[in-house]
């Protein structure tokens, strides 16, 4: 039998974040995997965008579908940012 189960390690012990239907005593073989919170992506992607300095055209926010995708005009050095920022949004497996 496998399950996949999300539990909180506090310093001793793992406690799981629901019940666990098994005897009590039961051994069990345990492979724990890092689960990032939201909160920690969020930082680390705000941290990249920032370190990259991107520039761009003021209307960047407003039309960044037009930017990302084609169909606004840019010149070669917005061009050069636009294609460091997909490089980042690809990166931070957001597109």
């Amino acid at each position: 039998m496998s399950q996949i189960l999300e539990a909180t390690f506090d310093g001793e012990v793992f406690r799981p974040t629901e019940a666990v239907e098994l005897p009590p005593d039961t051994q069990v073989h345990l492979v724990v995997t890092l689960k990032a919170t939201s909160q920690e992506k969020s930082a680390s992607f705000l941290r990249t965008a920032r370190s990259l300095k991107l520039q761009g055209p003021k209307d960047w926010s407003s039309r960044i579908d037009d930017y990302l995708y084609g169909g606004a005009t840019v010149d070669a050095d917005t061009h050069f940012q636009q294609a460091g920022f997909r490089a980042l949004l690809h990166e931070q497996s957001m597109i």
